[in-house]
């Protein structure tokens, strides 16, 4: 991450900034349009999401915001993909560890969660995740492609996931 610095030195001690992006943030004259086109977003975007998926996926929701508007692409986005660089600095010590169990034979647990009605057009959230000897070895977080209509239906959903997925991939 060395190629894309932070604005400041300032450590963030969240991977996201409130509030979203919105039609408002494109940029309106041919000025602000060629200011940002030297910008690298997708080279970032792309290291970001490797990141994600490999040791960190606790930006994986703020970098999903980010990547909605990569093909539109603005001053604020850019903002706010620098601040998950700086979260990223400032949180070296986080990250996907594997150690082994007291255990003698392996375990495996999965965990599921989801969030109701906090997406685009009123769509919600599922995510999960599957241990093996206490270390990480899948997860996901996509949207659920119906509109639920209650946070209980919506764990519902993330439990019918999960458990779909642990057939599938054991």
């Amino acid at each position: 991450m060395k190629d894309f610095p932070s604005e400041n030195s300032r450590s963030a001690n969240t991977p996201g900034l409130g509030g979203e992006l919105s039609e408002e943030d494109l940029p309106q004259t041919e000025e602000d349009k060629k200011g940002i086109a030297t910008l690298p977003f997708r080279p970032l975007i792309g290291r970001l999401w490797w990141l994600a998926l490999m040791s960190r996926p606790d930006i994986h929701c703020a970098l999903h915001k980010c990547a909605l508007w990569q093909n539109r692409p603005s001053l604020n986005l850019w903002k706010r993909l620098l601040h998950i660089v700086k979260y990223l600095s400032s949180t070296p010590h986080l990250g996907i560890v594997f150690r082994r169990t007291e255990e003698s034979s392996p375990s495996f647990s999965a965990l599921c969660d989801a969030s109701f009605a906090t997406e685009h057009k009123s769509k919600s959230r599922l995510g999960w995740f599957f241990f093996l000897g206490g270390g990480l070895i899948s997860w996901d977080s996509k949207q659920i492609s119906r509109v639920v209509l209650s946070s209980t239906e919506a764990e519902c959903n993330a439990l019918v996931q999960c458990g779909k997925e642990s057939v599938w991939n054991f």
